[in-house]
């Protein structure tokens, strides 16, 4: 009877406990199942017991196979170790996933059946998935890190590198993605990756100093970083280039120490660590206490009559020092109070709500009169602990409350992966958001899904009204659209997928053209373009006080050469003065060619004061050049008419090779008339004033129009050339080889006209080979000039300027 009472207590028990649970023959055969399974499997007692448990738990009418299933993978005379399994069923289209420890029950040495403690653990399952998801949306980090960085698996076959150690090593990531670490390794680092690749496992983690060949043979000494991945099963290597050279001899010697002295210490831990299970495992005994689920058993008095190892575990007492008492509240709170079994045994439903309230109290769905709550206990544990505990009533056959069990799970993992989480994400979103360049991602369609508040501060739109409404072409004029798709799949910003640095220009949501600086690349899912990021820096506030700069150059630049200048037209005044007398003299004899000599040196002087006040004009404003649609030929033509008379007097033959291909270019005449002036002057002085090279002074102008470009025009002299310090100081202020008969302006002004144009004015020269000036001006339809007017013409362009 007394045998009976306790098999009928201990039914009770396993009715009552949250877990599902069987007990089963050696030969697979079903004869107890708890109230938990039968609920969980939608089953009955009937249908269950004196069944193997393939048919119950899988519907299958034949074995599982050897590799699946478990028990038939036990040692028929093993009866002390335990295993566990994990695996899914298909509910009506959703995986339910559960994970099942499998106890051998034993006597006198021959193992009787099984023990089956089954757990749902779809929740862990899927937040594994959503851990997965994650990683995978920081795996770009991985390829872009400032760092070497490279995945190897255990015999060194390297799987992925990133590419800043493609770059550092000269291959690219697909040659390294082939070979192996050993490849790469230079003396007693190849060691390490053909020989101590298991001793790194026990390891775990180690940082040396060691030398890579590079693609071209040169070895490259860096500092390492080696980690084994035990979850993934891969090695990882941080390498950072180092300058330090190392004796190749010691550094192998004392590495190779160090390795065998930890690998020795490890081994000798894990072997201890070993022992230990095992003796804890042969101790484990009863149904309660070989459970892998912490729990401890009420009478109706209050008092501890189970206490098993897994709540030792978890609370750090033993249960020498908790059974037969009511202590049990000790590992949990700093003070006495009932616990969830407390209050079940009272039958205090009240109490419960009022005390387990905040705690994500809820009815158990799998036991009748149970509850199940979550909870963090601070001293629990070294830093705290988050438990969810489910606790369930103990009735006899009346009904009547007897007891009360309580189960516990440690999701403190599952809290910090889920903490963890969220603080990636909201760091990477407050990143993106406080950033104070403007960023902009895109899908694969094009269409914008981050606008961040910088980008928002440039271009005018809030995020509203961009993000899921827009494309990026809707932002960008259509050129600034091709040409930032052009870079992203060219190398000319960088290597291809990415654009580092190009500027051009956005379009504000009022119109107006805004210059950025733009960085971005593309996004890649699984070697499939998914979209887009870029980074974009607001260039206004840069380029206006560049201007004001420059403008504050020239302003102090002039009033430096003042009194320079002041002595060079004192001699014009000197020159008119006698002009003027001979004029008088003239005038006073009826002397007409005296007058008429007179009269040529007023009008020289006069050119020469008119000249020096347009080009201090010219230098010393801001000014947006008047465009009009100019034939460069004729241009050319006009101002070697003016030249035509200085160059013979001067000696100088001048020669036209003009294009006649060319077709009208958009340009401020007057200015690009007033820059050929200064070119062709020049040239003619350097044929007269400084000496030949080569015969008679012979000054060559050419006109064409290059790739890319509108026109091209070259001046090009036989003079004596310059030599490289004349060459430094050509474009410096009021800087002249001509002494009082120059003032130095002709050249900074031609300049400045030019970048006005957005031109470029080169010139090459060498001392005793000649000089050629090349001025190019870009190529500009009448829509570029409509644009550039109604710029020009804005308040805020005038603001600017």
């Amino acid at each position: 009877k007394k045998i009976k009472e306790e098999r009928d207590y201990t039914s009770k028990i396993l009715n009552n406990l949250a877990e599902s649970i069987l007990v089963i023959s050696e030969d697979e055969i079903i004869q107890d199942a708890n109230n938990t399974f039968v609920k969980e499997f939608r089953t009955t007692h009937e249908e269950t017991i004196g069944k193997h448990c393939y048919e119950v738990i899988f519907g299958r009418s034949s074995r599982c196979d050897e590799a699946f299933c478990p028990l038939s993978a036990a040692p028929s005379d093993d009866c002390t170790t335990a295993r566990r399994k994990e695996f899914a069923l298909d509910r009506g289209g959703a995986m339910v996933y559960y994970e099942a420890d499998c106890t051998p029950l034993a006597e006198n040495g021959r193992c009787l059946g099984w023990l089956i403690s089954l757990r749902n653990v779809t929740s862990r399952k899927a937040l594994q998935l959503d851990l997965e998801r994650s990683q995978k949306r920081y795996r770009d980090l991985f390829q872009n890190a400032g760092v070497g960085l490279m995945l190897f698996d255990s015999s060194g076959n390297i799987l992925e590198a990133n590419l800043s150690m493609a770059m550092m090593l000269g291959y690219s990531r697909a040659e390294l993605e082939s070979m192996n670490m050993a490849q790469l390794a230079l003396s007693h680092a190849r060691l390490i990756f053909s020989e101590h690749l298991e001793g790194l496992k026990v390891l775990g983690y180690t940082s040396v100093e060691m030398e890579l060949q590079k693609k071209s043979g040169e070895a490259v000494p860096v500092e390492a970083n080696i980690t084994w991945l035990d979850e993934e099963g891969i090695f990882q290597l941080m390498a950072r280039d180092i300058t330090l050279k190392k004796k190749l001899e010691e550094s192998r010697k004392a590495y190779s120490e160090q390795l065998e002295k930890e690998v020795e210490q490890r081994t000798l831990q894990l072997r201890q660590s070993e022992a230990e299970a095992k003796r804890q495992q042969k101790t484990a005994e009863g149904i309660i206490y070989g459970s892998p689920i912490p729990m401890f058993v009420l009478d109706k008095n209050h008092r501890i009559i189970y206490w098993n190892r897994a709540c030792e575990k978890l609370t750090g007492y033993s249960s020498q020092e908790m059974l037969g008492t009511d202590n049990h509240w000790k590992p949990f709170y700093s003070h006495k109070r009932p616990l969830l079994a407390d209050l079940i045994i009272d039958n205090d439903i009240d109490g419960i709500y009022r005390l387990y309230k905040d705690m994500n109290l809820r009815k158990s769905t799998m036991v009748e009169g149970a509850f199940e709550a979550e909870h963090f206990f601070p001293q629990l544990g070294k830093n705290g602990t988050h438990l969810y505990f489910n606790a369930a009533p103990i009735k006899d056959d009346e009904g009547q409350i007897q007891g009360a069990i309580v189960t516990y799970q440690d999701f403190t993992e599952r809290v910090r992966m889920t903490q963890e989480l969220k603080r990636r994400q909201a760091f990477v979103q407050n990143l993106i958001e406080n950033s104070i360049d403007g960023i902009i991602a895109t899908d694969e369609k094009g269409r914008i899904v981050i606008f961040n508040r910088g980008a928002t501060q440039i271009l005018g739109y809030t995020a509203e009204e961009v993000i899921g409404k827009r494309t990026y072409r809707e932002i960008l004029s259509r050129d600034t659209a091709r040409s930032i798709r052009t870079a992203f799949y060219t190398d000319k910003f960088g290597p291809r997928g990415k654009i580092i640095n190009m500027e051009t220009e956005f379009l504000h949501q009022s119109g107006e053209s805004i210059p950025v600086r733009l960085s971005g690349t593309l996004l890649y899912e699984k070697k499939k373009e998914v979209g887009s990021v870029v980074f974009i820096q607001d260039l206004r506030e840069i380029l206006r006080l560049q201007r004001e700069k420059e403008q504050a150059e020239r302003m102090a630049a002039i009033g430096r050469t003042v009194a320079g200048l002041a002595h060079y037209i004192k001699n014009i005044v000197t020159g008119l003065k006698g002009g003027a007398y001979v004029i008088n003299s003239a005038v006073k004899k009826k002397d007409l060619g005296l007058v008429q000599k007179g009269w040529k040196m007023v009008e020289r002087n006069i050119d020469q004061i008119s000249s020096i006040v347009l080009d201090m004009l010219i230098y010393s404003r801001e000014r947006k050049p008047k465009y009009e649609m100019v034939d460069p030929n004729s241009l050319v033509k006009e101002v070697a008419e003016l030249m035509e008379e200085r160059a013979r007097l001067s000696a100088v033959d001048m020669v036209l090779d003009l294009d006649p291909s060319i077709g009208p270019v958009a340009m401020d005449k007057s200015a690009i008339h007033r820059c050929l002036l200064n070119l062709i002057s020049n040239a003619i002085d350097a044929c007269t004033l400084e000496g030949l090279t080569n015969g008679r002074g012979r000054v060559v102008i050419k006109t064409d129009r290059p790739a890319g470009w509108g026109v091209r025009f070259q001046v090009i002299d036989n003079g004596t050339g310059m030599d490289q310090e004349t060459q430094q100081k050509l474009f410096t202020d009021f800087f002249t080889t001509k002494g009082y008969k120059g003032t130095g302006l002709g050249l900074p002004v031609t300049q400045k006209i030019v970048k006005e144009h957005k031109g470029r004015l080169e010139f090459k020269s060498a001392p005793g080979k000649g000089t050629t000036f090349t001025l190019l001006l870009p190529q500009r339809d009448l829509e570029q000039l409509d644009a550039d007017s109604e710029e020009a013409s804005s308040p805020l362009s005038q603001k600017m300027n």
